[in-house]
């Protein structure tokens, strides 16, 4: 997603606002095609095992006192960690 809300990666376009929600429903279809595909096709004969490994950083206020700073960083962990990890429900 640092491709699109910071720019940081190729593509480098940086449109925060509603790219990195299109990316992580893009992310989820891709990850949950690739687990239907293995579960039917290979799981049974390689006897595999899947698992998951999410890529995050700490998002602490940046004002510990302030109440502000305090909702923004619950948002931003909303977003990058809670938004893929419900979706495996």
């Amino acid at each position: 997603m640092k491709a699109y809300d910071f720019a940081a990666f190729p593509p480098a376009i940086k449109e925060p606002v509603a790219a990195p929600y299109k990316v992580v429903h893009t992310m989820l279809k891709a990850h949950t095609m690739a687990y239907h595909i293995y579960d039917v096709e290979f799981r049974r004969r390689q006897k595999g095992k899947l698992g998951l490994a999410v890529d995050t950083s700490h998002y602490g206020p940046r004002d510990p006192e302030s109440e502000e700073d305090k909702a923004a960083a619950e948002r931003a962990y909303e977003f990058r960690v809670r938004i893929s990890l419900r979706s495996l429900h």
